[in-house]
């Protein structure tokens, strides 16, 4: 697991695709279609997709968790699905939040915490800041949906990397929730870790509390929309 501190001699400052094309398990429905794209660096990017689970195999290719049919990522020049990198290991510097993943039933807030190597005392800290103390001894399959995600989404941010990938980081939590995670993010930044976060987002409006550049995946392009400019850029070539 990635604990603060790790890596620090190694930087993520370049995210490439080259030639990179993803279909769904049938072969029908395409992602991504021999893409080139530079993904934008040292911000937060929200990936925007008029069907909902492209963006969300987006983010799982940036993960590695999704293998392209054909082409590569790149971080830094080198292939994160070539068993050829060994000299840093992508997934140990990035956190990922993703929906359909969670720990096991009968872990605790405590052993969850643990696990992902936050420390005691930061740990007291987090669980005042979140009001979580009634809760630390519970079951994780007894706390509410809400409570669930919070503590999921507060283990990948404290432990710090440096990229981020957030399944609709607002979906079902409070506004006070979520700014709480917000802060929690703006703190990591300021110590200068979360330098890339991209994110899938369906709430309508919880990004108004949040600085994003805005990333469209269509017909199996990628579309880049810059800020203070209406037309959007194709970066497919």
């Amino acid at each position: 697991m990635y604990q603060m501190g790790t890596f620090k001699t190694l930087n993520i400052d370049v995210m490439t695709l080259q030639n990179v094309s993803f279909a769904s398990d049938d072969g029908f429905d395409t992602v991504l279609e021999h893409v080139d794209f530079n993904l934008p660096m040292d911000q937060n990017v929200v990936v925007k997709s008029s069907n909902p689970v492209h963006s969300i195999h987006f983010l799982q290719i940036l993960a590695g968790q999704k293998r392209p049919q054909s082409g590569c990522v790149k971080w830094n020049e080198k292939d994160i699905f070539s068993q050829e990198a060994t000299e840093f290991v992508p997934y140990e510097m990035m956190g990922c939040y993703f929906e359909n993943q969670r720990p096991h039933p009968k872990k605790t807030i405590t052993e969850v915490m643990l696990e992902a190597g936050i420390d005691a005392e930061r740990m007291n800290e987090l669980v005042d800041q979140f009001d979580f103390k009634t809760h630390l001894n519970k079951k994780f399959s007894e706390l509410t949906y809400e409570v669930q995600k919070t503590v999921q989404l507060i283990t990948v941010i404290t432990k710090g990397p440096q990229l981020l990938l957030l399944e609709d980081p607002a979906l079902g939590l409070s506004e006070h929730l979520f700014l709480e995670i917000l802060d929690l993010i703006q703190f990591g930044q300021r110590q200068g870790h979360l330098r890339h976060i991209f994110l899938t987002n369906h709430h309508p409006t919880a990004l108004r509390h949040m600085d994003v550049s805005t990333m469209h995946i269509e017909d199996g392009l990628v579309y880049f929309e810059e800020k203070d400019v209406e037309a959007k850029k194709v970066f497919n070539f």
